[in-house]
């Protein structure tokens, strides 16, 4: 019990360090939204797309 809580607070501590990187690197590079944000908001718009042509 107690080595699964520890890999679980392991990996939940590497995914909230591989966010923090990812915002570092947003501020670094000007974005207002993050990467991540502007890469859902596109699949959005091309589903939308592809929905309102038909196919």
């Amino acid at each position: 019990m107690c080595i699964q809580n520890h890999i679980e607070q392991k990996r939940e501590y590497e995914e909230l360090a591989a966010s923090v990187t990812r915002g570092r690197e947003d501020i670094a590079a000007g974005r207002v939204v993050s990467h991540e944000e502007a890469i859902s908001r596109v699949w959005r718009i091309l589903a939308n797309e592809k929905n309102s042509s038909g196919n």
